[in-house]
């Protein structure tokens, strides 16, 4: 109950006017360490319409677009939100395909989802989770990292980002050390854990495995603890974002079995 009240209080309705609803939620940017926030935009037939994110929980129960051009212009929530969050680095905003947001840049990045079965039907959640993308079995223990376990980690995400951070999408980044220290804070926090989950759904900020690992199971394994701690706090989906330039993290996913969502994501710094 705690948590269904602590997830509720983080997220904020930022705009119910037809032809929209619009939530921000309060995040973490993993790769640069730095507070953000998230926003899911909807269509809405009218006020008071329950409305679902094209593509997200949706399917095809998601409201219709509207058709005249001007109605796809979204608001300028930019503003509106940095004023009300001048903690939040950056804003990223989630939007149905044909809509633009004024103010915000789009973004080159791919959403995911992965709706969580019940437990019984756990092993179907995605495909090959048990091992390598041969399907061999894999070799990775997974726990959750620890006080003792933070130099270690620390060294992981700093190799990490090194390989993987880009300025070319805009937004505000601590140097590395700072990165990785503010990011352990807001991971291994409790009520940032809590932020992260919304609306019955977790985000996953980041997974990544160091190269000397990789090709071993390891994403497999960690992804499959993912949906499993996800299930436990009760949630019924998990969401994240991926560069469309990360070859092979997008390959990733596929071997899972996952698409992209038809949307489109923009940013504002």
């Amino acid at each position: 109950r705690r948590d269904a009240q602590l997830r509720a209080h983080a997220m904020e309705c930022v705009l119910d006017e037809p032809p929209w609803v619009a939530h921000a939620f309060p995040w973490h940017h993993g790769s640069r360490g730095v507070p953000a926030g998230w926003v899911d935009v909807a269509w809405s037939a009218a006020r008071g319409s329950e409305a679902v994110l094209a593509g997200v929980g949706g399917g095809q129960d998601a409201a219709e677009p509207p058709q005249a051009e001007a109605a796809c212009i979204l608001p300028d929530l930019g503003a509106k939100l940095r004023m009300a969050h001048p903690e939040w680095a950056m804003i990223r905003m989630v939007l149905p395909p044909g809509a633009f947001a004024q103010g915000a840049a789009e973004l080159p990045l791919a959403l995911f989802s992965a709706p969580l079965l019940p437990a019984a039907d756990a092993a179907a959640d995605v495909a090959g989770c048990g091992g390598d993308a041969s399907g061999s079995s894999g070799v990775a223990n997974v726990r959750v990292a620890g006080d003792n376990d933070r130099m270690l980690w620390e060294r992981a995400f700093l190799e990490y980002r090194s390989s993987q951070i880009t300025r070319s999408i805009g937004g505000a980044a601590l140097s590395d050390e700072r990165a990785a220290g503010s990011t352990w804070k807001a991971y291994t926090s409790f009520e940032n854990r809590i932020y992260l989950a919304f609306d019955d759904a977790g985000l996953l900020s980041d997974i990544f495995v160091v190269p000397g690992a990789q090709s071993r199971g390891c994403g497999h394994r960690l992804f499959r603890a993912v949906l499993e701690a996800a299930r436990n706090r009760s949630l019924k989906e998990v969401r994240w974002f991926c560069l469309k330039s990360n070859v092979g993290a997008m390959k990733f996913y596929a071997t899972l079995g996952f698409s992209p969502l038809d949307v489109v994501i923009v940013q504002c710094s």
